[in-house]
């Protein structure tokens, strides 16, 4: 009896060193294999925490500085009476059109007008009257001042107008997406404001265009009080074929009570058919366009490889008759 205690507690005493020797091990490997990454995942995260520091702060300054600029040009532009000009209107609408819709829009880009012209006439003074780089007559040199003079005045304007050229054509090529979108959205049951913001969120990041004209017209619906005004809106900021058609299209259909979605699918077809004709226009001048091309590139390099070859022949032959 003494001997099996005896043996049964030697057993359980192996038993128990064996298992303390399987814990030390299993937290020798552990503090091996992770120990080393808690330093380290701590120092990214302390990093992590200095970086959105020091962005938070940059971002901080940039905006402290932006406001300063701002500061200055609407004072230069209040001193100098720039606003007072009779085109400021046209210069907004303008500027509506181009997407640059902003509260400070109109000050900034009549400022940049004014420094444009400035600067432009200080240059040709400077180049071309106190430190003369062109030899040059006087005659020349008042109508290179004069065309300096124009291009200041101009440039912005060409500016803006090719920013409202890009946007009308993104607009226009958006249209029968965005129609499509907006009938789905009318034969499920969505009213029309609702449409119209599932539209716009729907659309923010593929055509970011169309859905920015969407959301300025549902803001316009939701406080003026005539939805038409509101649509009316719509085509003047646009500016397009498309668009107006559009918002009429909506008008006459909230005027005499014609069902949205029948509406909206003969519109969008046909703006699909619009498209695919102006693909084929496009089409069909290509032959036109690539004429030049292949008389200024490709005939000579033709003209080379086919006529070279017996042109050689025909020296080699004349060579050997002398």
């Amino acid at each position: 009896m003494t001997d099996a205690l005896l043996s049964a507690s030697s057993d359980q005493v192996l038993a128990w060193l064996t298992a303390l020797v399987a814990v030390a091990a299993v937290l020798a490997v552990w503090g091996w294999l992770l120990a080393p990454r808690l330093p380290k995942s701590r120092i990214r995260a302390l990093t992590e925490m200095r970086d959105e520091l020091y962005r938070a702060q940059n971002q901080k300054e940039f905006h402290v500085a932006r406001a300063r600029v701002f500061r200055f040009v609407e004072r230069a532009v209040e001193r100098l009476d720039l606003m007072k000009d009779k085109r400021a209107n046209q210069f907004r609408e303008k500027l509506v059109q181009a997407g640059w819709r902003g509260k400070n829009a109109l000050v900034i880009y009549v400022f940049l007008r004014f420094v444009m012209l400035l600067a432009s006439i200080i240059g040709a003074i400077l180049f071309l009257y106190i430190f003369p780089v062109f030899d040059i007559s006087n005659i020349a040199k008042l109508a290179a001042t004069l065309g300096a003079v124009l291009t200041g005045m101009y440039v912005p304007n060409l500016i803006t107008s090719k920013a409202i050229e890009r946007r009308q054509d993104k607009i226009t090529e958006a249209m029968p997406d965005g129609l499509d979108l907006l009938l789905v959205c009318a034969e499920a049951g969505l009213s029309f404001e609702a449409a119209l913001d599932y539209v716009a969120n729907e659309t923010d990041q593929t055509l970011p265009e169309f859905s920015d004209e969407i959301s300025q017209t549902l803001i316009e619906l939701r406080f003026v009080p005539d939805r038409r005004l509101a649509l009316q809106n719509l085509a003047r900021r646009v500016q397009i074929s498309d668009m107006r058609s559009f918002v009429n299209m909506l008008i006459q259909t909230e005027r005499h009570g014609t069902p949205l979605s029948e509406a909206l699918r003969v519109m969008s077809e046909d703006m699909r058919a619009k498209r695919m004709t102006k693909a084929e226009e496009k089409a069909a001048r290509l032959p036109a366009v690539l004429t030049i091309p292949m008389l200024v590139f490709i005939l000579p390099a033709l003209f080379v490889v086919i006529v070279g070859p017996a042109a050689l022949g025909i020296i080699d032959v004349f060579r050997e008759m002398k």
